[in-house]
């Protein structure tokens, strides 16, 4: 144990007070992220038990359906198609992702207006001149994704964390602000809360957004994935004149494709592309090809139907593990995405992470009040697995607990 604090330590993911007290580095929270120069990058680990929530589930893509999309570009692409510099990205493309996403999706657009991205992370620092010439200030649900709030403040805006709680982000938390550039939601299914956006608050953030100018950034990241019902339309859909509409394909397909898309109302799109090649273009043109292809072929549509399956089966099984084991902690959340969030009451969650990785498990945890909120990412976990994965987290969570406690 000790070994592990003081690797923690060298990492700069926990920092020494006097007095002897210790408290998380902000590179351990999910609210933000650490100080440029605090803290050196942490050493590569290989983790017994991977269940962060970031995580992909192992083989959903396809692989030989993806290589006959592939081999069908080779075969008929010409050579002005794959040579072609479009900073938008390829046109057969943004074609098959407009026809994609109206009928998945709910999404209103015409091929024009889709910027062809390497995920959601480079959609916003794309986004990030424009929303820096309105002023710079972005609104972030919190608690929210550590990522996309690092990549905003990387790219040099400044966040203004508001309320979310079970109906979504709190609207009303908006109006205390009057110079926001825009407010990043995840409005399908909130990260890390995982609920969707209450059709109340939904129709709230639109006028919000119509009355102050302010843009909406909805990162869809998982919304195809909900297994208890129809999943929630996106709000592009609503308001395809106010929101700007993010998403990517490592969730349902893989990371290694890279490629995601953000559709952007017309008047904005040609001030995003103007920055797109100083930021880095469109990924290759091969691979854009090849997933126009793809979609075309319904190899998208087949994969996120089986990935579907798949992970309700995962999700109940992990579910019902964690049930047993843990019966007093509330899961938070619908039954969608690729995790399950555990109420962990007053503790803090640098505890559960410490706790996770001084038995070689990444985990993730992020305050909720004065709660913990322990997200278990299952997306890899096999049915058959549950109960040994639900015991762990049991002995991560009584031993987040004890350190608690006085001695």
């Amino acid at each position: 144990m000790v070994e592990a604090y003081d690797r923690l330590l060298r990492q700069g993911l926990l920092i020494s007070q006097p007095g002897g007290a210790v408290r998380a580095s902000s590179a351990l929270h999910s609210t933000e992220p650490a100080a440029a120069g605090d803290a050196a990058l942490p050493e590569p680990a290989v983790f017994a038990l991977d269940l962060h929530p970031a995580g992909t589930p192992i083989g959903t893509l396809d692989r030989r359906a993806w290589g006959g999309a592939l081999r069908e570009v080779l075969r008929t692409a010409t050579e002005a198609e794959l040579a072609s510099l479009d900073r938008a990205g390829l046109l057969s493309l943004r074609e098959a992702l407009v026809e994609q996403l109206s009928h998945s999706r709910g999404v209103v657009a015409v091929p024009e207006q889709v910027v062809v991205t390497s995920g959601v992370s480079d959609a916003l620092r794309g986004l990030a001149p424009l929303l820096a010439q309105r002023g710079g200030r972005v609104a972030v649900e919190d608690p929210g994704f550590g990522l996309h709030r690092a990549t905003l403040i990387g790219s040099g805006l400044d966040l203004v964390p508001v309320h979310a709680d079970a109906g979504g982000i709190d609207v009303a938390g908006l109006e205390a602000h009057d110079d926001l550039a825009a407010v990043l939601v995840t409005p399908a299914h909130q990260m890390p809360l995982g609920v969707p956006l209450t059709p109340a608050r939904r129709a709230a953030l639109v006028d919000w957004s119509r009355r102050t100018g302010a843009w909406i950034l909805e990162d869809d990241y998982d919304g195809e994935l909900r297994y208890d019902r129809q999943g929630v339309r996106s709000l592009h859909g609503v308001a395809p004149d106010r929101v700007i509409y993010l998403g990517t394909t490592s969730k349902v397909l893989s990371p290694a494709i890279r490629v995601g898309w953000a559709v952007v109302p017309p008047e904005l799109v040609e001030e995003v592309l103007a920055w797109r090649l100083p930021l880095g273009g469109a990924p290759s043109n091969l691979v854009q090809a090849g997933l126009a292809a793809f979609l075309r072929s319904g190899g998208f549509d087949r994969g996120v139907a089986r990935l579907r399956r798949r992970c309700a089966s995962h999700r109940a099984a992990i579910a019902a593990a964690l049930t047993d084991a843990l019966p007093d902690l509330e899961h938070v959340g619908v039954e969608a995405g690729l995790q399950i969030a555990l109420r962990v009451p007053d503790i803090e969650p640098w505890r559960l992470i410490m706790a996770g990785l001084e038995r070689g498990v990444q985990l993730f945890a992020t305050d909720d009040g004065p709660d913990a909120l322990l997200l278990i990412g299952y997306g890899a976990i096999e049915p058959a697995a549950a109960p040994r994965v639900a015991a762990v987290v049991a002995e991560i969570v009584a031993a987040g607990r004890a350190s608690t406690r006085p001695h």
